[in-house]
């Protein structure tokens, strides 16, 4: 019969039971927790509280109970009108609850804690205005560079138009027998020029007294009144009285030393220069056209003419049309 008493490891009853093989663990993890936080809360209670928590209990107990009619404080108010539970004041709108009391458990003196705070604000606030002044420092310092890196491409663009300028005038005077310039800047210097003494250099007037922009207005007037030549139309006209002479002078005028910082100013009176020189340059335009279009058409007549010939001397042909082109071309 020990068989019989034997637990029956495919039956029903053994294969329901909970085996996962974590359940145990947790649970007792858990059974620990608990019995931990009790024994906490037992010392907790059967631990002797100082002189100090015991008087802060009292204290507080005291403070936020309400005075009795046995205080003869209180007894006085009522005396005067005033009812448990009524704000303080005329209208009723006071406070309701006693001012509370800030103990003092420090041994700093009296008024260093407010200090420290008052100090600790006036640092920050320092603090924060110095994070706000240079934020102001480098948005100027960034404003700054922009300004200048315009100026400078302005510049560089006026010096270009200035060496145009000069090249133009020199090939101009030249071609009007013109050995001589106006003025010594009006013609690009050679670069293997012999150097005057010093006494000639200072005796004589020096083109740095001029800005680049001077120049380029004093050069583009004597090229315009002289030559009747505009360098930004790149075209010479017969005078003044021409109809499509171009307005690139007078718009160029405006466009001073104070007006070129002003990037909007400046990019509306390029703009009208660019109007101004429009019908020039489409004319321009439409010569060059017209001159590639001769060549080309010459070019493939000729390259036909010269088959035509070709098979003219093979087979002597008697073709009408093609003697006309012959006779045309």
């Amino acid at each position: 019969m020990e068989g019989d008493e034997e637990e029956d490891y495919m039956s029903d009853l053994f294969i329901k039971q909970d085996v996962r093989p974590g359940l145990p663990m947790v649970r007792r993890v858990k059974e620990a927790i608990q019995k931990e936080e009790k024994q906490k809360e037992a010392n907790e209670k059967n631990r002797q509280k100082s002189i100090k928590e015991e008087e802060k209990e009292r204290r507080d107990l005291v403070l936020k109970s309400a005075l009795g009619n046995e205080n003869k404080g209180f007894a006085l108010l009522q005396k005067m009108g005033y009812k448990s539970g009524q704000a303080l004041g005329k209208s009723g709108e006071g406070i309701v609850e006693p001012i509370p009391l800030n103990i003092k458990t420090g041994r700093s003196g009296l008024g260093h804690e407010e200090l420290k705070k008052r100090k600790a604000e006036e640092k920050l606030e320092n603090y924060r205005q110095k994070l706000h002044m240079k934020k102001q420092a480098n948005e100027q310092a960034a404003d700054q560079f922009r300004i200048r890196f315009k100026t400078k491409q302005e510049e560089r663009k006026m010096e270009g138009d200035l060496r145009k300028s000069q090249r133009a005038c020199q090939q101009l005077d030249m071609q009007k027998d013109i050995d001589v310039p106006k003025e010594t800047w009006f013609w690009i210097e050679p670069e293997e020029e012999d150097k005057k003494g010093e006494e000639d250099k200072e005796d004589e007037c020096t083109s740095s007294d001029l800005s680049v922009s001077e120049k380029l207005h004093i050069l583009t007037a004597y090229l315009r009144e002289e030559h009747f030549y505009c360098i930004w139309c790149g075209t010479t006209y017969e005078g003044e009285s021409e109809p499509s002479f171009c307005r690139c002078f007078a718009l160029l005028m405006q466009l001073d030393s104070s007006c070129r910082i002003d990037p909007w100013f400046f990019s509306y009176c390029s703009f009208q220069i660019y109007i101004a020189n429009l019908p020039s340059r489409l004319l321009v335009f439409a010569q060059s056209f017209v001159h590639i279009v001769i060549v080309i058409v010459s070019q493939v007549l000729g390259l036909y003419a010269e088959k035509l010939k070709a098979n003219k001397q093979k087979k002597n042909p008697h073709n009408k049309t093609q003697q006309t082109i012959l006779k045309f071309i």
